[in-house]
């Protein structure tokens, strides 16, 4: 298994981290704790268009020295089958090395519908 690969919790799918993320920082981040800088909303893409959407978006925000992102997915209550752009965004979010972590976001925020995204804002992070 490669040392910086996400680690996913078995209970909650769509909360992935990276190895050496703090305990404290993934609790800080999961509840929402960690002010959101900028969002981005897939609603009604493809997913082809959905994933460059989320490539361009991810890519500003880091090069802006962003922390924390939200990615608005929807619940895929329309998608035949799954949920397609959440996938989408999930698989794509656990292959990008600046993504330290990915949670759904809170109630308040959208809930499933919506993902934190905390990124690094360097590699030594």
């Amino acid at each position: 298994m490669d040392a910086d690969a996400m680690v996913c919790d078995p209970h909650e799918r769509l909360f992935c981290y990276r190895p050496g993320l703090s305990l404290q920082r993934r609790k800080k981040f999961r509840r929402g704790e960690i002010a959101v800088e900028s969002s981005v909303d897939l609603h009604g893409l493809t997913e082809a268009e959905g994933r460059r959407e989320l490539s361009r978006f991810l890519d500003r925000a880091v090069a802006g020295g962003q922390r924390c992102v939200m990615v608005v997915v929807g619940k895929g209550l329309r998608s035949p089958g799954r949920p397609v752009l959440r996938d989408m965004a999930a698989g794509l979010l656990s292959r990008r090395p600046e993504v330290l972590a990915f949670a759904p976001a809170t109630a308040r925020d959208g809930g499933a519908g919506a993902l934190y995204v905390l990124l690094r804002r360097s590699f030594r992070d």
